[in-house]
């Protein structure tokens, strides 16, 4: 059995009513939130009182259950804090405070972009072509802004969330608050907003927050520095309770949510916490010394980034002239360490398709609404992620069994389905609609599809013993469906996010993870555009708007316990040079037909 470095023997052993912890990356804090978790268990006599172990991600619970050997059943809770807080204060609450709203329903957060779009969005105000998803519309704070609470929304181009405007926000606002009392639906975001909105009420909040203490009389949250402003809110409301203890486990310098409203000032929130007490975790059992050397030049906050001790480790700076030669880095990589885990990693999606050589491939919409979501469905499947792709396939048949999309399992089940058969129509439609040739035109593609929907929809309809679907509306052959299909939808021999066989993903995708080798992907940066985001420009800016990228490139550059290669293109590598000459002499620079004799064992 592992046993505990000083710094978490300090942890564990600490007697104060709130630990905040800061960790660093490596420090073995996932291993510490379960120690600690497994010593409360061993003296726990409340059977009616549980723990709470808490994560930002789907992914912390897991880890946290796999380290534990096993999950916490009744009365403890582990998840993450959306679950959290929908499952015990929204869902339970909210109409104790907010009568005029209906029974909350949650809309999963990778389907609120494409589901419960039509007949909800509404036009800007500055330009009314321009049309605004309140699904898609995040809850943030502003800081002297009024109204105080302000929404933001992504931008397609630059994929930023950037605030609306004071009339956009507004008509959101107005319109979420009408889906509220007419549908109960909410996102994610939300929930959190409205979960602090219930303990901040005058007449109700404490009662709210002495039950869930009583209910929940320890809560643990991993990763505590990504959670948004109204979550944090809602934490400290909770830990204000003097029966409540807590465990807050994070890192401020690896702060990569910034478009939920956090920032790694809300960390220190919660030090003015009676009975705060707060410790550190610095040494990092992952990073060796010369990754870890690198990773500082990026780090904001004061205090070390105590290295491992397992082995001095190798940073490279690879200077390429095009993208195509990431192949040639990643093959030389894998060739150096048969069987080690080597993960390739980039700040956008927009740069991993760039790495796989794919163009176009956005979805466009087609003369039938349920053939678009199927399409972005097949789009979604085709990249990797499951659960979009599934939410697009549902929207599919929604659209064609009840005329509109966000239809819950409440209501198919009312309809006289089981929402189980109902899954499982959605994943054949899809897993047929994927089958259909990219070789043709969109019109071609859009008229396979199409026929797919009407056969499984009255196969299915028989099957069930229910009404027939409704007809689904042919399309019209307009001039932009002459184009290819391949241009709207990637080729399934196209694998988005693998590069010569190894896996590609975003910073936000791996963090938290540890690979043998790390291939660090900044995306070429020629011309005056290219250099606006440029590592130059980005990494040590003064501007407030670019201050997460320098905590995107510490978790980047941190997730390695032995080698860390950073590519950048030549323009990148002159910038540099010139601006950032200590950082740079921190890493040894090869060009990437250079690579392979560095990589050479010592």
């Amino acid at each position: 059995m592992r046993s505990p470095t000083t710094e978490q023997r300090a942890v564990l052993n600490s007697t104060a009513r709130v630990r905040l912890v800061r960790a660093a990356p490596g420090s073995g804090k996932t291993w510490l939130v379960a120690e600690a978790i497994r010593d409360e268990l061993a003296h726990w006599s409340t059977g009616a009182a549980g723990i709470a172990a808490l994560s930002f991600t789907r992914v912390g619970g897991d880890e946290i259950r796999q380290t534990l050997g096993r999950d916490l059943g009744h009365p403890h809770f582990v998840g993450t804090l959306d679950a959290f807080v929908f499952r015990y204060i929204v869902r339970p609450h909210l109409r104790g405070v907010f009568p005029e709203y209906s029974a909350p329903i949650l809309v999963p957060g990778e389907w609120e972009p494409d589901r419960n779009w039509h007949r909800n969005d509404i036009p800007s105000a500055a330009n009314p072509k321009i049309r605004i998803n309140p699904f898609a519309c995040v809850w943030r704070r502003s800081n002297g802004a009024r109204p105080s609470h302000v929404l933001a929304q992504k931008k397609a181009n630059s994929g930023r969330y950037e605030l609306l405007d004071e009339q956009d926000q507004v008509a959101v606002i107005k319109r979420k608050k009408e889906l509220w009392r007419s549908r109960g639906l909410i996102t994610h975001s939300d929930a959190a907003y409205l979960a602090s909105a219930v303990l901040r009420d005058s007449s109700r909040g404490q009662y709210v927050c002495e039950a869930i203490a009583r209910r929940f009389s320890l809560v643990v949250v991993d990763e505590l520095q990504d959670t948004g402003r109204f979550l944090t809110e809602t934490i400290f409301a909770l830990l204000r309770s003097p029966r409540a203890r807590g465990l807050l486990v994070g890192d401020p310098d690896q702060a990569i949510y910034e478009f939920t409203g956090a920032t790694p000032q809300l960390f220190s929130v919660f030090a003015k916490l009676d009975g705060a007490t707060e410790l550190a975790l610095a040494s990092s059992r992952r990073c060796p010394k010369a990754i870890a050397t690198v990773a500082c030049h990026f780090k904001e906050s004061e205090g070390p980034l105590h290295p491992a001790e397992h082995g001095p480790g190798r940073a490279f700076l690879v200077r390429y002239n095009d993208a195509s030669e990431i192949a040639q880095v990643v093959r030389v990589v894998l060739a150096s360490r048969v069987g080690g885990a080597v993960k390739v990693v980039v700040r956008s999606n927009s740069t991993l398709r760039l790495l796989a050589g794919v163009t176009g491939a956005n979805p466009v919409s087609l003369g039938c609404r349920p053939a678009t979501a199927l399409q972005r469905g097949v789009q979604a499947l085709r990249r990797g992620r499951s659960v979009a792709a599934l939410a697009a396939g549902r929207t599919a048949i929604e659209l064609v069994m009840f005329d509109r999309d966000g239809v819950s399992d409440d209501e198919v089940r009312e309809a006289g389905y089981d929402p189980r058969r109902w899954k499982a129509l959605a994943v054949r439609c899809l897993l047929r609609a994927n089958t259909l040739p990219t070789t043709g035109s969109v019109y071609e593609w859009q008229i396979g599809a199409h026929a797919i929907l009407e056969h499984e929809l009255a196969a299915f309809s028989l099957a069930a013993g229910c009404r027939q679907p409704q007809s689904i509306r042919k399309p019209n052959k307009r001039g932009d469906f002459a184009k290819e299909v391949r241009a709207v939808l990637p080729d399934p021999s196209v694998h988005l996010w693998r590069v010569e066989g190894t896996t590609v993903q975003t910073v936000h995708a791996v963090k938290g993870e540890t690979h043998d080798a790390t291939v660090f992907v900044c995306p070429p940066t020629k011309g005056k555009a290219g250099a606006r985001k440029c590592p130059s420009a980005l990494w040590w800016s003064a501007d407030a708007l670019h201050a997460e990228e320098r905590r995107i490139a510490y978790v980047a550059t941190t997730r390695s316990r032995e080698d860390l290669i950073l590519c950048v293109d030549e323009p990148s590598f002159s910038r540099l040079s010139r601006t950032q000459a200590t950082f740079v002499a921190t890493l040894q620079t090869v060009t990437v037909h250079e690579l392979e004799t560095a990589l050479a064992p010592r």
